[in-house]
């Protein structure tokens, strides 16, 4: 792990940090905890598994791809979208019950 790596992984914890964040200031505890849980467990599971077919060799000398470098950047963008989305959801829903 090198120091240039950090803003690259800060962007890939980013989502699970939202969702805890969004998990934290819940009052109710139902509905909502489990359609957050099996976000957070649907993006965990797609983005670890486009990740991981995309990683570089383990052996070898790696060979820097677009491939590579649109999933290292697309997939936890992505992930962000969704969780933002997500957010705006609950908060609607939040708003429309009260």
């Amino acid at each position: 792990m090198q120091s240039s790596d950090l803003p690259f992984l800060s962007f890939v914890i980013a989502p699970y940090l939202l969702l805890g964040l969004m998990t934290g200031s819940m009052s109710e505890r139902g509905s909502t905890a489990r359609i957050l849980f099996i976000v957070t467990l649907l993006l965990s599971l797609l983005g670890m598994t486009l990740l991981a077919l995309n990683a570089p060799p383990l052996y070898g000398d790696p060979e820097p791809g677009l491939a590579q470098a649109i999933t290292m950047i697309g997939v936890p963008l992505l992930q962000c979208t969704a969780v933002i989305v997500l957010g705006l959801i609950l908060l609607l829903r939040r708003m429309v019950a009260s």
